[in-house]
């Protein structure tokens, strides 16, 4: 029988020309039998001709006495073979190209009619399209890498750097190119459907790095931002640009730990450092972790700087920059760093800060000792005025003066309290703080400290002597402060944690009137540290020295403590010795401690911290920022929290028709609107809220994305 060999060529194109001539000779050399002398044998070559004439039929020495060659003239045509050189996923748009998936695909491939771009995945197959094409019917592009894919198969513009080290980040813009299979389309197309952000354009430095620490677990999102945020170039001076230029690999939080130490590596530069701050204190929230000892090395390198610009490279990010605070500032003039403190840790700057008005009315030398006490605490050092003071109105003369006055000044009527909160250890000390960082955490719920008092507790001040009735309890403060020596600045480091830690929770509580009260304060000064030592003996000493049990014996006052009966309930007729001085009645402590009458000790807040129901802080969405009104003329908008009624919106005087769909408010627009940014004034119970600037298209097919983020 007559036989056709195909696809033979497919087979010989990858033969080296010796053997591509010896294989041609041993077919010539085949012969009919006696018994069938007419087989024929048909061996079709596509695109060899050339290389068919030039290295076996030139000198072939039986041409003039063998079959026949036809050779059919058709059309120049060639096809493209696309070679993938790297790691091919499945699910990957192939733009309808043929794919060759293994070798016995390629020797199919002869069977398929109107094949132009071949995609050739097998790499034993690379080795020979490498070394024999491109011929008269192949030519070949080898797509070493996902760029090469987009812009060489897709058609894509993704015109951002190739780094071989980003490969799972270019497999994955692969697939979600491949996702949305549009010709032409860019980085900034992706990037707006990856991120989720409707409008690049707006895009300032800080929306970047929030959208960066976003995703701080999804590394590719991370790294569209990177590319998205230096293909920008507009923030060509930026400390963030800098930052993301010099990290290389993402992950482990290298672009954190870049931004926490770079800026030790370039000369003093003003912008840079107020930058770096306002992005450190984005992350504040985030578990994060940086070297101290990365830290404390490059630090040296700005050690002949003042401390004033030194301050300037830290902020309140980790622990061992909070110490290295307190270790610039307590080398100088305290008041001097009152500005930067405000800055770089404004949770100190609060503690220190006494410029608050008392809904009571107290000595004015009270506050005059808070103030002197709160900055010795902070400087390491018990300060002269804060001794003088003590000495001055805190004698057996002078106490009772003083103490009884606050205690009746707190006999108020304040009205019904919702829910009580007594915080076990919470010293007048801490009132600036604890109001600060009140009003800061319940702006969200409209809750705002209504009024503030300092109160005395019943001697001797222990919670034995001070309970309270309460709805809630919270004990961290006395805990902390029991657990652990007293340790400068780790102790005041802790104890300022957990007070914002308490802020946090109480302004958390979904009460319209909360009540906070404590039943005692507590002294560092105690100390031996600030010059206390041992000066009795009093072994039954409680608290570590601070009060005694006084039994069938009567004292004298002194200058170091009092005899006393307590005021407090369940312990009538009970007599103590209680301290008015840091001098305690047996060992010197080493915790901060209480049960004394220091006014450390004896003095606490009391605050009413309320909701505001005056002020309403509305927060509105807009889906879109701009809208063709040639296609849809209605603007979604989201209200946080829903107001009461249907809120009102106005356009040059017009006011417009609102409607409430579930959660949305839509605003019709109408044929009224000017095209470009123009401006819809939204009112809520007859109140000017917010400006919402839109732009205005006209004709055209833009398409509108609605998306609340």
């Amino acid at each position: 029988e007559n036989a056709v060999i195909v696809p033979f060529s497919e087979f010989m194109r990858f033969t080296n020309d010796e053997v591509f001539q010896k294989i041609f000779t041993s077919l010539t050399e085949i012969e009919n039998t006696d018994i069938n002398n007419k087989y024929r044998l048909y061996i079709p070559m596509v695109g060899l001709s050339e290389r068919f004439n030039k290295v076996f039929w030139k000198n072939f020495f039986k041409k003039d006495h063998w079959a026949p060659i036809w050779r059919l003239n058709t059309p120049p045509k060639l096809i493209n073979i696309f070679q993938i050189n790297f790691d091919f996923k499945k699910g990957i748009n192939t733009n309808n190209l043929e794919i060759i998936s293994n070798s016995k695909e390629w020797f199919e491939l002869w069977k398929k009619e109107g094949v132009e771009n071949i995609i050739s995945l097998p790499k034993q197959l690379s080795i020979f399209f490498n070394e024999y094409l491109n011929d008269q019917t192949f030519t070949l592009e080898n797509v070493d890498n996902p760029k090469q894919f987009l812009s060489k198969i897709l058609d894509a513009n993704i015109d951002i750097p190739y780094d071989s080290d980003d490969e799972e980040y270019w497999e994955k813009l692969l697939m979600d190119v491949s996702k949305e299979n549009k010709k032409g389309i860019s980085f900034e197309n992706i990037a707006s459907i990856v991120l989720n952000i409707h409008n690049l354009n707006n895009l300032e430095l800080k929306n970047y790095f929030d959208k960066y620490v976003e995703n701080i677990n999804e590394r590719y999102k991370q790294w569209i931002v990177k590319n998205l945020f230096l293909k920008s170039g507009k923030f060509q001076d930026s400390y963030l640009n800098l930052c993301f230029k010099s990290t290389k690999r993402l992950g482990n939080n290298s672009l954190f730990n870049r931004i926490f130490l770079e800026i030790f590596n370039e000369e003093y530069n003003e912008s840079h450092l107020i930058e770096r701050r306002n992005l450190l204190e984005g992350l504040n929230k985030h578990d994060l972790s940086f070297s101290e000892d990365r830290f404390k090395e490059q630090f040296k390198k700005i050690d002949k700087l003042s401390y004033k610009d030194q301050l300037k490279y830290l902020t309140n990010t980790t622990r061992f920059e909070k110490e290295k605070i307190f270790e610039i500032i307590s080398m100088g003039d305290l008041n001097s760093f009152s500005s930067d403190l405000k800055i770089i840790f404004p949770e100190l700057y609060y503690y220190l800060d006494w410029n608050i008005s008392l809904d009571n009315d107290l000595p004015n030398w009270i506050i005059d000792y808070f103030i002197e006490y709160n900055q010795s605490k902070v400087m390491n050092s018990k300060s002269e005025k804060l001794k003088s003071l003590l000495l001055e109105n805190n004698n057996p003369n002078n106490f009772y003066d003083w103490y009884v006055d606050v205690f009746e000044s707190q006999d108020i009527d304040l009205g019904k309290r919702e829910y009580g909160i007594w915080i076990d250890g919470l010293g007048a000390e801490w009132l600036p703080l604890l109001v600060n960082l009140l009003n800061k955490y319940g702006k969200s719920s409209n809750k705002k400290v209504k009024s503030k008092y300092i109160n005395s507790v019943n001697l001797p001040s222990a919670t034995e002597f001070n309970k309270r009735d309460c709805d809630q309890k919270i004990s961290d403060l006395d805990n902390f402060i029991h657990d652990a020596h007293y340790k400068y600045p780790n102790s005041l480091l802790g104890e300022i944690e957990v007070i914002d830690y308490i802020a946090k929770k109480i302004s958390s509580l979904d009460y319209s009137k909360i009540f906070i009260y404590s039943d005692h304060g507590f002294s560092f000064l105690c100390n031996k540290k600030y010059g206390a030592y041992k000066k009795y003996d009093f072994n039954k000493a409680k608290h570590e020295g601070r009060y005694l049990l006084v039994e069938n014996e009567d004292y004298a006052d002194t200058e170091d403590y009092i005899c006393t009966e307590t005021e407090s309930l369940g312990h009538e007729g009970e007599k103590f010795l209680v301290t008015l001085q840091h001098i305690s009645l047996y060992n010197t402590p080493s915790h901060e401690v209480h049960g004394g009458a220091t006014p450390e000790e004896v003095l606490v807040p009391f605050i009413v911290f309320e909701r505001d129901y005056d002020v309403i802080n509305y927060e509105i969405v807009q889906s879109v920022d701009e809208i063709n009104i040639s296609k849809s003329k209605e603007l979604s908008i989201k209200i946080y929290p829903e107001p009461s009624s249907l809120p009102i919106a106005i356009y040059n005087n017009e006011k417009l028709e609102v409607s409430k769909n579930d959660s949305e408010y839509i605003i019709l627009l109408n044929d009224n609107f000017k095209k470009g940014k123009q401006n819809i004034t939204i009112k809520i119970n007859d109140e000017e809220v917010e400006e919402l600037e839109i732009n205005i298209k006209k004709g055209g097919m833009e398409e509108v994305t609605y998306d609340f983020g």
